[in-house]
């Protein structure tokens, strides 16, 4: 009679068996793709441009690194970070580095750290900044972020329902515009009775003359959301730079808010006037942005 066979050789073999198929599904999966968008926008009546607010972007590539555009809310300003970073076969990554950028007669150092988890469409994580910002012949700044937890979508445009966007959601996306390779980001908070975009915010880059760069905006805060879901602003701002130097904007920011998602457009059109002759010198703008964010 032959023997029968050991149950604990099967069982073993079977747990095998089971484990090398894990690994190869997990070994074909895709890796995560596309632009991905978001950030953080704190509530009023804190500064939107303060501690606690930061716009991302991630661009995946199907080779696995992750190009990440960042921008931390702080009080001595936030440089716009450029990182890259490899992802693991579980969509992880973290970046964290100081950097360090020089205007005329000042300097920004910044120490950061970007940690996070690209999953499908959705990614998310932790983001943290100091920076020491120094200007010639003056005392040093320090500033921090704090510890801020961020998501991003990889958004398609898609609205769902317009007008019907959950109570108290987030929605993060990205804008048309690139810098450095990446999407700039949008990310929008809803109100807890979802009648409001209480607050929004975005990064851009402004062309003035022969020179572009990236700065961030935001529309004025509870922006009603109408039957249809449309959301509008406009803002016409005037600030004196220094005593020979104004500068005026009008702001615009519009779209349309639903179940899934939000779309819509944004620009930024400013002038530099010379205060003594009123001449204006040097014109700034945007052109027409599109966005999308999703849930």
């Amino acid at each position: 009679m032959r023997a029968a066979p050991n149950a604990g050789i099967i069982g073993g073999m079977l747990a095998l068996a089971v484990s090398v198929g894990a690994l190869a599904a997990a070994a074909q999966e895709p890796a995560p793709t596309g632009n991905y968008g978001g950030g953080a926008v704190v509530d009023p009546p804190k500064d939107v441009y303060g501690a606690g607010n930061l716009s991302i972007s991630l661009r995946a590539t199907p080779n696995r690194p992750v190009q990440i555009l960042a921008n931390w809310g702080a009080r001595c300003g936030g440089p716009f970070i450029k990182a890259v970073s490899s992802v693991g076969a579980d969509g992880s990554f973290v970046a964290s580095a100081t950097d360090t950028q020089r205007g005329s007669g000042s300097r920004t150092r910044t120490k950061y750290k970007i940690a996070g988890t690209i999953t499908g469409a959705r990614a998310g994580g932790t983001a943290s900044a100091r920076s020491t910002f120094t200007r010639r012949g003056g005392r040093a700044r320090h500033c921090k972020s704090g510890e801020i937890a961020w998501g991003a979508r990889r958004a398609t445009g898609e609205l769902g329902t317009p007008g019907a966007t959950p109570p108290g959601s987030r929605l993060y996306g990205n804008t048309n515009t690139i810098y450095g390779g990446r999407r700039h980001a949008i990310v929008l908070r809803i109100s807890d009775d979802g009648t409001t975009v209480t607050r929004a915010l975005y990064s851009l880059n402004l062309k003035c003359g022969g020179s572009s760069f990236p700065t961030s905006d935001a529309p004025h805060r509870n922006l009603t959301i109408g039957p249809g879901g449309q959301v509008s602003d406009i803002e016409h701002f005037s600030a004196k730079l220094d005593r020979r130097t104004r500068l005026r904007s009008v702001e615009r920011f519009s779209g349309t808010v639903g179940s899934a998602g939000a779309s819509g457009t944004l620009s930024i059109k400013a002038r530099l006037i010379d205060i003594p002759s009123g001449h204006t010198f040097r014109h700034c703008r945007t052109g027409k942005v599109t966005w999308a964010a999703a849930l």
